[in-house]
C-alpha cells in the first residue's frame, strides 16, 4: 500500500493456530509485537518503531497503528509482527510513504472517472494509487527512463572532490 507523508499506518494483525484437523481458528497470543523498519538507499535498514500494545479487535484480530511521527521519511517500509504463546508465529508485510506533491503521471481523479467510480468514493483510494505507482514503474522501466521530467538536488559530502559545484542540480530526462 501508499500513504502519503503526514498520514498515520494501519496494520491489521490476524492471529491463528493450526488444529489438528487441519483447519485454523483465531486465538488469544500471549504477546504481540511490530518492529517498522525503513529501507535505505544502501540495502540497510533503519529501524523506526517497536510496538507491543496492539489495539484488540475480537478473539485473535489486531491493529497497530504507526504514529505519523515513526513515518518522518519518503520511502519503503517494512514490518515484522512476532506473536508468541498460542498462535506464535510472524507476519511480515510492506508499505511506501510518498510525497503527496510529487508529480503524477496519471491522477487518482482520471483514474476514477475513467472505471465510473465517483469522486467521493474514497474506500478504493489506496488500492487505486498502489496500481497507479506499479503502472508508472512499469512504464517506466518499458522506456528506459523517467515519464515525467524530475529534479534531483544532492549535497556533496565534505571533503567530496567533484567538477561540479556544491549543492549540485540535474534533472532526469527521457532520452
Amino acid at each position: 500500500m501508499r500513504y502519503p507523508l503526514g498520514q498515520p499506518v494501519t496494520i491489521p494483525i490476524t492471529v491463528r493456530q493450526r488444529n489438528a484437523d487441519g483447519t485454523y481458528s483465531l486465538v488469544t497470543p500471549a504477546t504481540v509485537t511490530t518492529v517498522v523498519k525503513l529501507a535505505n538507499a544502501d540495502g540497510t535498514t533503519t529501524t523506526t518503531g517497536t510496538y507491543s500494545s496492539p489495539a484488540n479487535d475480537g478473539l485473535g484480530l489486531y491493529h497497530q497503528d504507526v504514529p505519523v511521527t515513526d513515518l518522518t521519511a519518503l520511502g519503503h517500509y517494512q514490518f515484522v509482527v512476532t506473536t508468541t504463546g498460542t498462535g506464535a508465529g510472524i507476519q511480515v508485510g510492506d508499505f511506501d510513504v510518498f510525497d503527496p506533491f510529487e508529480v503524477a503521471l496519471l491522477p487518482l481523479q482520471d483514474v476514477k472517472d475513467e472505471l465510473n467510480i465517483g469522486q467521493a468514493e474514497t474506500r478504493y483510494d489506496s488500492e487505486l494509487q498502489m496500481f497507479i505507482a506499479t503502472f508508472e514503474s512499469s512504464l517506466e522501466d518499458y522506456i528506459g527512463g523517467p515519464a515525467v521530467n524530475r529534479t534531483i538536488t544532492a549535497e556533496r559530502p565534505a571533503g567530496a572532490r567533484s567538477t561540479s559545484p556544491p549543492g549540485w542540480t540535474w534533472t532526469r530526462t527521457r532520452a
